[in-house]
């Protein structure tokens, strides 16, 4: 059985305290989420003070960002911290959404998600197999 735990509502320079403590008990994964700071910025930090926590985003939200700037962001915290990086994905409630990031919400859902998420695949398989990126879709344009 593994054992997460979520990262509290805390200011970043306490993260690495944080993750030092959770892998000395012997958690699995710390996850942050997008509420006090962008979900990114405390898992360098957990990469950085850790070598055997797993960590992620629970969740980022999706839409808010292009899939290049989530494949790059994933990328390099998968490299800095030797694959123990998990990227969760979300939506964001309807009405937040719509004022944030001024997408038609008739178009937002399962499609566009799964669209984003194969975007992604094709920058990795680029990078790691030099693959030609060509992806069309049918629903994400770029922001």
């Amino acid at each position: 059985m593994k054992l997460d735990a979520a990262l509290p509502p805390i200011q970043l320079k306490d993260v690495p305290a944080i993750a030092k403590a959770a892998q000395g008990i012997g958690f699995d994964a710390l996850w942050t989420q997008e509420t006090q700071h962008d979900p990114f910025l405390p898992c360098t930090l957990i990469a950085e003070h850790s070598e055997s926590l797993h960590f992620g985003t629970a969740i980022a939200v999706s839409f808010a960002r292009s899939p290049a700037n989530l494949a790059y962001t994933a990328w390099d915290l998968s490299a800095q911290s030797g694959g123990r990086f998990i990227l969760g994905l979300g939506t964001q409630v309807k009405a937040p959404h719509r004022a944030q990031v001024r997408h038609d919400l008739a178009r937002v859902g399962d499609g566009q998600l799964r669209e984003q998420i194969q975007v992604i695949r094709a920058f990795w398989d680029t990078w790691q197999n030099g693959t030609k990126l060509n992806f069309r879709g049918n629903i994400t344009k770029p922001h």
